[in-house]
């Protein structure tokens, strides 16, 4: 029987086409759920119209399924919330600083 840690660590050799890193490292894999002869991936993206979603959705799929000998797998993909996105910057390095010369969001000068 397959364990969310092994289902964790297959899912790390799947890339984010765009960001260039894997799934589980940018904290897109929102839960591992393993219930009888089923296993359910809620993988969340950063938008919900991503345009490699179907890629994403795929390459996480043929992950699980490599370890998931004769389990049903189920690859349910969802948005970020804006939590999990602040989250996402801060792990890819790219927080702004603000001044407090504008209001926070504020990119104009």
């Amino acid at each position: 029987m397959i364990t969310e840690t092994q289902a964790l660590e297959a899912l790390r050799n799947v890339m984010d086409p765009e960001l260039g890193r894997n799934i589980v490292e940018l904290g897109m894999v929102r839960q591992v759920a393993i219930e009888g002869n089923k296993i359910r991936v809620t993988i969340a993206l950063t938008v919900p119209n991503c345009p490699l979603r179907d890629q994403i959705a795929e390459n996480a799929g043929k992950a699980i399924d490599a370890l998931a000998d004769g389990l049903d797998v189920e690859i349910v993909l969802t948005e970020m919330t804006e939590e999990e996105k602040a989250r996402l910057r801060e792990r890819l390095g790219q927080k702004r600083q603000t001044t407090g010369q504008f209001p926070a969001g504020n990119l104009n000068r």
